[in-house]
């Protein structure tokens, strides 16, 4: 399986296709193998990166609490190591946040920006959210933390739809939980408390796209009409009846938004 080096740690990567670099970047809870249904159509036309950060699927799990910019620096030790001086770069949730990030401190090494379900601050309902799934996983239950995130991250008519494919994923994490796997989602959950990037947005210079969801309770529709009203090249699409976690809930959607906006040549000129 591939890996790379960073900071004396190994990080796990799948490098698919040939073309532009498209680099997808994951939420808290994803991993690698959550883009999986998404690989034949991203790699048609693109060379398509996917990546667990630290703390992440199969790459290596840390020691202490750290801030999101380590996940930046993985993010471009990953393109440093395949030798691409930049890449598109599609972030969702929380790897939106590193997306946003990388655009405004590695400036040059993104070229088009996709930020779906994202938010560029952190307020106070946000933040206790993620304190409730912070004290789930401090129980030590799978199943406590699985129903107290699940609800918020779907829709609730894809939820209820979809319950016992919701189930089956339930089993699944409760085989692979454990303490390790409890406390790196702790600290991935606390590297994203007291992010405010709204006053650095009108830095982005590149062609970016915001993607929202209509059943947003996570990241809603509102946080990301902020972020619209900052961004200087900004392009909005709002998947209608869709919660969270959209790549899931609406996936031709999702993948027809990123791949017509990634791989359209054409200069849209913006306000």
């Amino acid at each position: 399986m591939p890996y790379f080096p960073f900071a004396g740690r190994q990080v796990f990567y799948e490098d698919h296709g040939q073309g532009s670099p498209l680099l997808l970047l994951n939420g808290v809870f994803m991993s690698t193998t959550s883009w999986e249904p998404f690989v034949p159509v991203f790699s048609r036309q693109n060379r398509l990166l996917l990546l667990d950060f630290l703390d992440q699927g199969k790459s290596d799990k840390m020691e202490y609490q750290y801030s999101q910019e380590i996940q930046v620096d993985v993010a471009v030790a990953l393109l440093d190591y395949l030798g691409l001086e930049a890449a598109h770069v599609v972030g969702i949730s929380y790897g939106g946040q590193i997306a946003l990030r990388m655009a405004l401190s590695k400036v040059g090494r993104v070229t088009k920006l996709v930020l779906a379900n994202t938010t560029a601050r952190v307020d106070s309902w946000l933040s206790d959210v993620g304190g409730g799934w912070a004290q789930a996983l401090d129980t030590g239950s799978a199943t406590s933390f699985f129903r107290t995130a699940m609800p918020r991250i779907y829709s609730r008519h894809f939820y209820n739809e979809k319950l016992a494919w919701l189930r089956q994923r339930e089993q699944g994490f409760a085989r692979s939980f454990s303490p390790s796997v409890a406390g790196a989602f702790s600290r991935l959950l606390s590297s994203a408390e007291n992010v405010d990037l709204i006053p650095r947005l009108q830095e982005v210079g590149i062609a970016t796209l915001l993607i929202s969801a209509q059943h947003d309770e996570v990241t809603p529709y509102q946080m990301q009409l902020e972020m619209l009203s900052h961004l200087p090249r900004a392009l909005h699409l709002v998947i209608p009846d869709c919660g969270h976690a959209s790549m899931y809930e609406k996936p031709r959607e999702f993948a027809l938004a990123v791949l017509g906006f990634i791989d359209n040549s054409l200069e849209v000129n913006i306000g």
